[in-house]
């Protein structure tokens, strides 16, 4: 976990003192398929606990968004089933997913893919937080998505998902 944060510092400084990033609808096309793997996540009881389950993760493009379909199964046995519909502002400075606008912080294109990170405030375990979401879309078939949670004023970093996914070969 403290590699997870010293990149986020590192990434984050890195923006500071430079133009925003911007993002096109192109650069989330990596996503569009079927996506199989684990989900690690730290559970909202105690904000301490990791658990890996396996995860699903689907995506497909219309009109200018992205529709997404995440599908694991708690711990504790509870289903979850999220959708989201995610869409790049018109200046690709933004991304809107599910009504909820985040700033694009910073976007790495390399030979083996593109890292795309994106924040702002919010909302996690019923406690405003400063929210970051970190995506890595590989050319080998492989993604990895993060959230990472710093809660206000209380010095608290959690890093509540983690998803590594490979292509779906079914």
């Amino acid at each position: 976990m403290r590699i997870i944060s010293f990149l986020v510092a590192v990434l984050f400084l890195t923006a500071v003192g430079q133009a925003q990033p911007t993002i096109s609808f192109s650069d989330l096309l990596g996503l569009v398929g079927e996506w199989e793997g684990t989900l690690t996540y730290t559970d909202e009881l105690d904000d301490t606990t990791r658990v890996t389950v396996p995860a699903r993760f689907s995506a497909g493009a219309a009109q200018g968004k992205l529709i997404t379909r995440i599908v694991y199964r708690k711990a504790n046995g509870e289903s979850v089933l999220q959708w989201g519909e995610w869409q790049v502002s018109g200046d690709g400075r933004r991304i809107l997913i599910d009504d909820k606008t985040w700033f694009v912080s910073n976007k790495r294109v390399t030979e083996n893919g593109t890292t795309l990170m994106f924040q702002g405030g919010g909302v996690d375990n019923n406690r405003s937080a400063h929210i970051i979401h970190g995506m890595y879309i590989g050319h080998q078939d492989s993604v990895v998505m993060t959230k990472q949670v710093l809660y206000n004023h209380a010095g608290t970093e959690i890093l509540r998902q983690h998803f590594r996914l490979g292509r779906d070969e079914e």
